[in-house]
C-alpha cells in the first residue's frame, strides 16, 4: 500500500437539527486511493483518538462512508 486515501474534501462541517431522527445519514464521506487491487479498498472508521462521546451520537458505515445519527 504505497498511497493513502484522498478525500474529496479536506474537512467537513455539518449542522444537525435537534429534530433529526435517529438513523438519519447526516454525511457521506468519499475517498479514493490510487493503489491497485486490495490496496485500493477504502474502509471508513471513526478514529480512536477522537472524543469517545462522539460515538454516543454517530456511527459510520465502514464500506459506504455514511455517517449516521444514533
Amino acid at each position: 500500500n504505497d498511497n493513502g486515501p484522498i478525500f474529496k474534501q479536506n474537512g467537513y462541517n455539518i449542522t444537525i437539527k435537534e429534530i433529526t431522527q435517529v438513523g438519519t445519514v447526516v454525511l457521506r464521506l468519499s475517498a479514493s486511493d490510487i493503489d491497485d487491487g486490495e490496496n485500493a479498498r477504502i474502509g471508513y472508521e471513526i478514529p480512536n483518538n477522537i472524543d469517545r462521546r462522539v460515538l454516543d451520537y454517530f456511527e459510520i458505515d465502514r464500506i459506504s462512508g455514511a455517517l449516521k445519527l444514533v
